[in-house]
Parts: structure tokens; sequence; C-alpha cells
């Protein structure tokens, strides 16, 4: 749930990134244990595309709830789709 929350939170940047464009985007990211973003990584159709290189920097900026593990990995999908009329 906190991971949800954390991810709409920048879900309307990283959808921003890939207008124009129809597909899924795999987010995954290594989180510190202070919240912070260590690492994050598109995987996929648009691991190359700037749509992922955008998301790649937006993702950086994410802040989660502090936790006890060293890290924890997180893959999260967001879905590129035409604008309703488009």
């Amino acid at each position: 749930e906190d991971i949800s929350k954390s991810m709409n939170k920048i879900k309307p940047k990283i959808l921003g990134c890939g207008e124009g464009k129809i597909g899924t985007l795999m987010l995954s990211l290594v989180v510190n244990s202070d919240g912070t973003v260590k690492t994050a990584k598109v995987t996929g159709k648009f691991a190359t595309d700037p749509a992922g290189v955008c998301a790649e920097n937006i993702a950086k900026t994410a802040k989660f709830p502090p936790f006890s593990n060293p890290t924890a990995s997180v893959t999260y999908p967001f879905v590129f789709a035409p604008k309703p009329g488009e």
C-alpha cells in the first residue's frame, strides 16, 4: 500500500514521459532503508527509449516510507495509452 501511494505521486510525471506512446513501461527500483531511491531501471521495450530515460530520472526522486531492511526491490508497471478521443 505504501509503495502504491509513493508510486502514484510520480505516476502523472512518468505517464507524461510516454505521451503519444502505447505500451507498458516496467520500472524496477531499489529503495534504501531511509526511503530514497538507490537505483531506477526501465526494462522491456522502453529501456532504451527516451520515455524510459525520462521515467528513470523521475523515479529517482520518489520517496518511500523508511523501513528496517537495508534495501527493498520493487518492480512497477506504468501503462501508456492514447488519451480518450485520440
